[in-house]
């Protein structure tokens, strides 16, 4: 038997003395180590070693322990009313000094006959992945190594199970964004280090936009759906602040988060003709779509009245049947090639308070298309012109620049 530091449970034991003498509550039952274990410093400490060694102290009022383990941290804090007054500290006695305790996974003498190679135990990496983008792809393929553990929920399958199922031995994970606030709240991402795979904003910001446009077109009830449980948008928030890393192809999304986010390009398509037809025709716009005020409709559809614009929704039509009424509009042929409506527009156009994935918008770019857009849609190239949320003027003064009015 070789006397040496334990497991870690004692770490956890000694933070809870430390607190509860500063805390002033009255110790019933602690014991010391036989020798330093750990930072805590000597008459500080407590070993427990179930079931017959135990820690156990009394609060003289109603206090709640919390207990936080981060990627390099386990703090412990207890918490109480403010209007009680503190009670005193236990004064103890300082013991003699106490030698650390050493093993022979501590001891640099190699040639005893004691001695074995202990080998190197590292974690491994794990992904928690759902969809996967492109840039996504490219930014993975030098990350994931020959052992790491890759999780992908299947269709219908509830995500926190695939989350339930980490292995143990996983220290540095990438996780979706949509994984973090069941990782969050279930403590899998305690102890470890985590990078996250971004897609959106994060949801106080989504939902303060929301909120905001509401507020100012009451008349525009869409605008009030969708809100997220605060609960998840805490845990969310959280673990962000938490992340080592944020990777994501939104300019928009990196630029909140400097020196953490690491910026991505996006995956352009391959190039397309964006020629119009011979002869005169009429100025054409296409929408990203779908049809919601959230997207930035409404605007486009008071600006295209305005100017006298033909529009191209390539959405669903979510905010009724007659929208678009007295707009000239023309949907793309379904039987033509996916990117076929490119030949057909002056401009493509998403004013949108959200946006996710702007694939349309970046066939737009590789086709040589002006594509006026808001910091939401996460696009920072050239081509593209920046709009002010939810504002018709600013759109139709940008909309006769390009289109020459």
């Amino acid at each position: 038997m070789v006397p040496a530091a334990g497991g870690g449970l004692c770490q956890l034991s000694n933070a809870l003395y430390d607190v509860a003498l500063q805390a002033g509550c009255t110790v019933l039952k602690r014991h010391a180590h036989s020798r330093r274990v750990g930072p805590a410093s000597a008459g500080r400490d407590a070993t427990v070693a179930w079931n017959y060694v135990d820690l156990r102290f009394r609060p003289a009022r109603t206090v709640q322990l919390r207990v936080l383990l981060n990627r390099d941290e386990l703090i412990v804090r207890l918490h109480g009313s403010a209007s009680h007054a503190a009670e005193p500290v236990i004064a103890i006695g300082t013991p003699p000094a106490l030698r650390a305790a050493r093993s022979c996974a501590s001891c640099a003498q190699t040639d005893c006959f004691r001695h074995e190679s202990a080998p190197v135990v590292s974690g491994r990496g794990a992904f928690l992945l759902d969809e996967m983008w492109p840039e996504f792809v490219n930014h993975l393929k030098t990350a994931i190594t020959q052992d790491a553990w890759i999780g992908c929920p299947r269709p219908g399958r509830h995500r926190g199970r695939l989350a339930d199922q980490l292995p143990t031995d996983a220290t540095d994970l990438m996780v979706a964004q949509c994984f973090l606030p069941h990782l969050w709240r279930a403590g899998h991402l305690d102890g470890r280090r985590f990078s996250v795979l971004m897609t959106r904003p994060p949801l106080e910001i989504i939902q303060a936009r929301l909120n905001a446009a509401h507020a100012a077109h009451l008349d525009r009830a869409m605008l009030a759906d969708d809100r997220t449980d605060p609960a998840l948008v805490r845990w969310r928030a959280e673990a962000l602040a938490a992340a080592e890393q944020l990777a994501t192809p939104y300019a928009e999304i990196a630029s909140l988060f400097p020196g953490h986010a690491v910026h991505l390009d996006w995956h352009r398509p391959a190039q397309v003709s964006a020629a119009r037809p011979g002869g005169a025709h009429p100025r054409r716009i296409a929408v990203q779509g779908p049809t919601l005020a959230r997207k930035g409709a409404f605007e486009v559809r008071d600006v295209a009245r305005l100017l006298d614009l033909e529009v191209m929704p390539l959405g669903a039509e979510l905010e009724g049947a007659d929208f678009w009424a007295g707009v000239k509009g023309i949907r793309p042929d379904p039987s033509r090639a996916s990117s076929a409506w490119l030949a057909g527009v002056d401009a493509v156009v998403q004013p949108a308070l959200m946006e996710e994935q702007p694939r349309r918008l970046l066939a737009a770019l590789t086709a040589g298309l002006p594509s006026l857009v808001t910091r939401a849609c996460g696009l920072d190239e050239a081509g593209v012109s920046v709009l002010e949320l939810l504002d018709t003027a600013d759109l139709a003064d940008k909309l006769r620049r390009v289109l020459g009015f």
